[in-house]
């Protein structure tokens, strides 16, 4: 469980709690991440259900050295390629959300399975796609595009603390940055393990990421179960620590100031011809690519 998190498999009625709300709200039987894109009810309140969820996650920053790593194959929705990492940028912590004014209520789903973030780079076409979580309230979910890939989400301990017997989310994502058309606007309250940090600010998305299968070790645990990563202000913070992942020991690493919050979402690839017209499908395309520029340069 966690702060609305995203509730899957659950199919008796009444096991889901808060009551607030019908969640099977497709009504195809089964609580899946397409019922969590519609709900709206219940902000604040913990989403509890025997099927397994997907944390929220504080992105901070990294200044470590890390020896590249060669050839990791990886496996999504958009296609299968090799890839080389480069360094470990940054690292992802759970944490509980709540909208400000609300204090977070502090449960997670697995407190110790942090993110890694390998940074690498391979090309992509720009593309619209449609994402639905909490700030995305739009029906048929917000326009986001995409473009590049650039980083790889690895399941990882922090400080050798596994209070559950180890990693447990078998789950890598391949994360593409991402320009939305809006921003969400909301303020909200978070707590990890580090701090809490009050009325923090939600910027922009900044990427979207994939459910991925690397090196053909299987699929991901939650293949709907994608992360879309807002910016948030930089709050001075500064600690050093040792993380553990699939590729190794990482000790000494120096975690800096927080950007970003992901959330659970979903994501749609609309119909041809959908969203907008050819027309204003290309204008849009456009802007978003020159913001794009604009923002790879600082501007």
């Amino acid at each position: 469980m966690n702060d609305l998190g995203v509730c899957l498999g659950c199919t008796t009625p009444g096991t889901c709690t808060p009551a607030c709300a019908q969640w099977d709200l497709d009504g195809d039987a089964i609580v899946t991440l397409a019922d969590f894109a519609l709900y709206t009810g219940c902000p604040n309140l913990p989403l509890i259900c025997p099927g397994g969820s997907i944390d929220h996650y504080k992105v901070y920053n990294l200044d470590p050295e890390v020896a590249p790593i060669p050839g990791v194959l990886l496996a999504d929705q958009f296609g299968t390629g090799l890839v080389n990492l480069t360094n470990l940028g940054k690292l992802g912590l759970p944490v509980s959300k709540a909208h400000a004014p609300n204090p977070p209520s502090g449960v997670l789903l697995r407190p110790d399975e942090h993110l890694s973030w390998y940074e690498f780079f391979e090309p992509k076409a720009l593309q619209l796609v449609r994402v639905k979580n909490q700030f995305e309230s739009e029906a048929k979910g917000a326009i986001w595009t995409i473009s590049d890939a650039q980083f790889l989400l690895v399941p990882a301990i922090k400080d050798g603390g596994v209070a559950n017997g180890g990693i447990r989310l078998e789950q890598h994502w391949k994360c593409y940055n991402a320009a939305p058309f809006f921003n969400p606007s909301v303020t909200v309250n978070l707590l990890d393990q580090f701090h809490l940090e009050a009325n923090v600010i939600v910027g922009s998305g900044r990427y979207l990421c994939n459910p991925v299968e690397k090196n053909s070790e299987g699929p991901p645990s939650f293949p709907e179960g994608h992360l879309a990563c807002y910016g948030i202000p930089q709050d001075p913070f500064g600690g050093v620590h040792v993380l553990d992942d699939q590729f190794g020991n990482h000790p000494g690493l120096v975690v800096e100031n927080p950007e970003m919050l992901c959330l659970p979402s979903i994501k749609y690839l609309p119909e041809p011809g959908a969203l907008l017209s050819f027309g204003s499908g290309l204008m849009l395309l456009g802007w978003l690519d020159r913001r794009r520029r604009q923002r790879a340069i600082g501007r």
